[in-house]
């Protein structure tokens, strides 16, 4: 009588419909999309691959546990296979759908995990290299399910064990019948192919297309958690490392297509780009450097198949690649590279000294740290500044780096003074500060090593400048360097944390060049002073501007200036 207690049981466990209750969590109905099937292949394709693997583990799991609680109970083989065929029959007739369901065939590999863990996985192997070959879900589903059925006719010895496992096999091959008339006219869809020409392809007619790649700056494990479960809500129930570590890094380069902007110059000529990111913090591009820099080059590739002209590096996505020449050789050819430091130096230097200016700072009387002055923009910076300050102090990781003293000589050739010191020496001895190295996290910094009223350009992402800085010095100024605000916005579909229009200031640069028509070859791989200049030109001939000014992405109040040049004019007057 157990027996057809544990059969009832498995039926209702098998029924529950844990592919649809995971789509319904991810804000997908997928008996209204797709194929309309309640199974996991199914909500790959309309929700991904992360949801569907979830639901692959609690499908299975629905073939297991009746499986193991026969076991446990003493029952004979044919009595496990009866249990866990009720429970493929519960997934494939779900009471709880109307006596709708999928195809059984993740319960199925369940109920063979719980008496044969072995055959398992030699099916799992077989079935995984007729995807590979077949690049179809439904003729790898096929094949593995007729496979056990003939291997368990021709080795089991129980007459009834040999039919159950014949039985269940037909019944999840007869499932994919409407697959099988597909597969015969040569019209069953792919679950393994190369990406399709993506939204960049549907950019508004007569729009000049660009690329720009991206990544996550932040190398925290719970707010990569809080990221993605905003998409997959399912994600919640996994530890934060494991997300961070385990799923973030694996994501399908086709899923992480974030959004476009489109805006239009003072001319009227339209340009567009396509943000697309790689999955990874600096952190784990440097860990993973290799793996890095192969998803990066997967994301030219798709921008160059959906039409892109450009394609924008932005922050470690061209310090991988060694300052992005590795990918602007592969692929010059064929596309537009650009790093968009030059763009970026300029509008640094526009926001450090419109800001130093009105609030009371003498440029020629001041003196400039550069923090990162061996890197492409702080160089740059540095010799661009000289004649306009007093004096420089230039921090590098070593004060005996020899780029260092070629850099000091270059300024005094110009006809400047710098000068190489130590991190906190120089922020002692500065009014004004630029920072913008790459490192990974931000600097260890003392707050109370910066000079009083101090203004501090941050141009690094992630930031060199942590916040704490600011909750203790409340009398300097962190300057959000390198922001932009386009000539005319005509759509934007995803923002990185600023309201739509404002634009980092490498996004701006790959926008310009597209304006332009400047998309052959490399551009901003070596930042040069007349770089700087052409770029600065050619942004205020298309009407791109310096968007105000921002302190750790919140606008610097007219308040705020007003107070901090109170202070530096009270300063000064002490002191003469």
């Amino acid at each position: 009588m157990f027996f057809l207690e544990l059969i009832i049981a498995a039926y209702i466990l098998g029924g529950i419909p844990f592919s649809y209750l995971v789509g319904k969590a991810c804000g997908t109905n997928i008996l209204e999309a797709g194929s309309k099937n309640s199974g996991p292949t199914n909500l790959y394709r309309t929700a991904g691959i992360f949801p569907a693997f979830v639901a692959f583990l609690l499908e299975a799991a629905k073939g297991i546990i009746p499986v193991l609680a026969a076991q446990f109970y003493g029952f004979d083989l044919w009595q496990m296979l009866a249990i866990g065929i009720s429970a493929v029959i519960g997934h494939s007739y779900s009471p709880f759908l109307s006596f709708k369901g999928g195809k059984g065939a993740s319960t199925l590999l369940g109920v063979i995990v719980a008496f044969d863990w072995q055959l398992a996985v030699a099916i799992f192997v077989l079935w995984l290299i007729t995807l590979l070959i077949s690049k179809t879900v439904s003729v790898a589903t096929i094949f593995a399910s007729l496979y056990f059925g003939v291997y368990q006719i021709f080795t089991q010895e129980d007459y009834l064990t040999k039919i159950l496992c014949g039985v269940i096999a037909l019944f999840v091959v007869a499932k994919h019948w409407s697959n099988i008339v597909r597969i015969i006219q040569c019209k069953e869809p792919l679950t393994i192919q190369k990406a399709k020409k993506d939204a960049i392809s549907e950019f508004p007619s007569g729009v000049k297309k660009g690329s720009f790649t991206i990544h996550q700056t932040k190398d925290d494990p719970q707010n990569t958690k809080e990221r993605m479960s905003e998409r997959y809500p399912i994600l919640n129930v996994f530890p934060a490392w494991f997300i961070h570590n385990v799923i973030f890094p694996n994501i399908p380069l086709s899923k992480l297509n974030m959004g476009r902007i489109v805006i239009k110059d003072k001319f009227g000529t339209m340009a567009g780009l396509e943000y697309r990111a790689v999955p990874y913090t600096p952190k784990q591009m440097i860990r993973y450097s290799k793996s890095a820099l192969a998803k990066l080059r997967t994301l030219v590739e798709m921008s160059i198949d959906a039409g892109a002209k450009i394609c924008g590096l932005g922050a470690y996505t061209s310090i991988i690649g060694n300052g992005g020449k590795l990918i602007a050789d592969e692929f010059s050819e064929s596309i537009g590279v650009t790093t968009g430091n030059s763009y970026t130096t300029g509008m640094a230097i526009r926001g450090v000294e419109s800001l130093s200016k009105e609030v009371g700072y003498n440029l020629a009387d001041c003196t400039l740290a550069v923090i990162g002055a061996t890197g492409a923009i702080g160089s740059i910076v540095a010799e661009m500044m000289t004649l306009k300050v007093d004096k420089i102090y230039l921090v590098g990781r070593d004060t005996d780096d020899a780029r260092l003293r070629t850099l000091v000589s270059r300024i005094k050739l110009l006809g400047g003074d710098a000068i190489i010191a130590p991190l906190e020496i120089a922020l002692a001895n500065s009014e004004i500060v630029v920072s913008a190295t790459s490192k990974t996290e931000a600097l260890d910094i003392n707050p109370s090593w910066f000079r009083e009223n101090a203004i501090i350009c941050d141009v690094a992402r992630p930031r060199d400048i942590a916040r704490e800085v600011a909750k203790a010095r409340k009398d300097v100024i962190i300057l959000d360097g390198g922001l932009v605000r386009c000539p005319e916005l005509v759509e934007q579909t995803w923002s990185f944390g600023y309201e739509y229009g404002i634009l980092y200031a490498c996004m701006a640069e790959t926008l310009i060049l597209l304006l332009k028509g400047v998309t052959k070859g490399k551009h901003s791989l070596e930042v040069t002073k007349e770089s700087v200049t052409r770029l600065l030109r050619w942004g205020d001939e298309l009407g791109f501007k310096l968007d105000g000014y921002r302190s750790l992405d919140i606008p610097i109040t007219a308040e705020r200036i007003k107070e901090h040049r109170k202070s530096v004019l009270t300063k000064q007057f002490k002191s003469t």
